[in-house]
């Protein structure tokens, strides 16, 4: 079972042919397809004139860049002599920043640092304002690249066999399903902290892949993951549960490539530091800016928030056991609207039916579809996820072994299906329901997806039935899946 399970590329240093040649110039028209997608929606169909929202993070770079932690607006002294700030209807006729966090007279960011950090770098050059909706193309764009590095490297190394129609309808499954086109229709501050976060942990995967497929291990690369996962966390907090699981799971890998092998515990720990040493200084300056903005380590700024929750009373509500039942139904079971004139589909109001009013005081569900019913193609995902127990207990799945390769289509699998449950467990618990949520484990999922269809086609590759059967299911549930998100998106705006 492991020859099936440990894979090696096949013929990886022949000279580029003619088709090799025409899958990358198909890739690239995908690629190129995709982007324009964005760029309509984030332009509202206009292309050159761009929705503009919010400006969060290039208030904080230019607070980085003049020594402060806060972000440049200054806090309307009307407000800062409240007695209850946070009280939504107290402070109804007092301008302010939505959704800032106002700690001790001064506005902070709730969402993650990174992305500022990095604009902090770039304002020196380009002073000009840099809305959060540039910031959230970007990162869809760079995400977009890296899952195409990601798959083109799976394909060329364990699929070779398999026809370029099925890397080409991945790709453009993995740049326009839900929620990216929801996203890019609405690129607040919300959407850039998201994307940024997911552009930097899909990118650390890529970095590993790369690492770990290499002979020696590039402890190059594996720094590189450890930063970009390091920049992730920074983004968002919660990817710190799929950043630990990957990191450990690359760990496991090293391991067991250095096993028994000359100098093999040296070896090991100079990769885990290469790996290990942006993840600790990440942890370690989130602490310290914590702490230099709000006194605690612990404490980043969301019950200091100013929206309608008023999270000072209320904290406690945020994260409850008691929202799963609804938050589950939401994200996976809701079913979508549908009309009698265009667009057709458009996502449900979001259903706290499930909840006990005791427990609903805050609890908010905005617009949603559940997977079930806006991607379809995640079906594919069942193949891999059933695949791997039967692996372990020696169940032969295909009568087409593969040759052995340090990184195997099980760890693959493996890595893919834990980063997508944990990044949605804490979904799961939260008191708001919203589309750009699904964001925080669709893109893992949809790689365990592709996976899991590529897996199926080379199963049933010797069997002309069941690959028809596999091509219009993949096909159908493909297409299904990015129509109706876009349709969705289209009647949002």
């Amino acid at each position: 079972m492991n020859r099936f399970w440990k894979l090696k590329p096949q013929n990886a240093n022949l000279p580029i042919d003619a088709k090799a040649n025409l899958q990358h110039i198909s890739i690239g028209v995908c690629g190129i397809l995709v982007v324009l997608v964005y760029v309509w929606f984030i332009s509202v169909s206009q292309w050159t004139n761009w929705w503009a929202g919010s400006n969060y993070y290039d208030q904080l770079a230019e607070g980085f860049d003049s020594g402060q932690l806060s972000v440049i607006t200054k806090a309307d002294p009307a407000l800062l002599a409240m007695q209850h700030p946070y009280d939504y209807n107290s402070r109804s006729n007092i301008p302010y920043m939505w959704d800032m966090s106002l700690y001790k007279g001064k506005y902070y960011l709730y969402w993650g640092p990174a992305p500022a950090l990095i604009l902090a770098l770039i304002k020196p050059i380009y002073n000009s304002e840099i809305g959060d909706q540039y910031i959230t193309f970007m990162f869809l764009v760079g995400l977009l690249i890296f899952v195409i590095l990601i798959l083109i490297s799976i394909y060329r190394d364990f699929f070779k066999s398999l026809p370029t129609w099925t890397v080409l309808i991945s790709i453009l499954v993995a740049g326009l399903v839900t929620p990216i086109p929801w996203i890019a229709h609405q690129p607040l501050i919300y959407e850039a902290a998201i994307t940024g976060g997911q552009f930097f942990l899909i990118g650390g995967v890529y970095w590993v892949y790369i690492a770990l497929t290499k002979s020696p291990v590039s402890k190059w690369n594996l720094f590189l993951a450890g930063l970009f996962w390091a920049l992730a966390f920074g983004s968002r907090v919660v990817l710190a549960f799929p950043i630990a699981f990957l990191l450990f799971l690359t760990w496991l890998g090293i391991t067991r490539i250095h096993f028994n092998k000359p100098e093999s515990v040296r070896a090991i720990l100079l990769s885990s530091i290469a790996i290990g040493i942006p993840m600790i200084l990440a942890v370690a300056a989130y602490g310290w800016y914590n702490w230099a903005r709000f006194g605690s380590i612990f404490e980043f700024g969301f019950r200091y928030q100013l929206n309608k929750d008023n999270l000072i009373s209320n904290y406690n509500l945020t994260f409850s056991t008691a929202y799963v039942h609804s938050n589950f139904h939401n994200y996976i079971l809701m079913p979508f609207q549908t009309a009698s004139t265009f667009p057709f589909f458009k996502a449900a109001a979001g259903s706290d039916s499930l909840i006990a009013d005791s427990q609903s005081a805050i609890y908010r569900a905005r617009n949603i579809t559940g997977l079930l019913y806006n991607f379809p193609f995640a079906l594919f995902a069942i193949v891999p996820i059933v695949a791997v127990p039967l692996s372990f207990i020696g169940i032969k799945l295909s009568q087409y072994p593969l040759n052995k390769f340090e990184v195997s289509i099980k760890s693959l699998a493996i890595g893919f299906a834990g980063a997508a449950l944990l990044g949605f467990l804490p979904t799961l618990f939260y008191f708001r329901v919203a589309m750009r949520f699904l964001f925080d484990f669709v893109p893992a999922l949809t790689l365990l997806t592709i996976l899991g269809f590529w897996l199926a086609y080379y199963f049933s590759r010797a069997k002309p039935v069941a690959r028809r059967l596999v091509s219009a299911a993949a096909l159908g549930l493909a297409i299904f899946s990015i129509v109706v998100n876009i349709l969705f998106s289209i009647s949002w705006h």
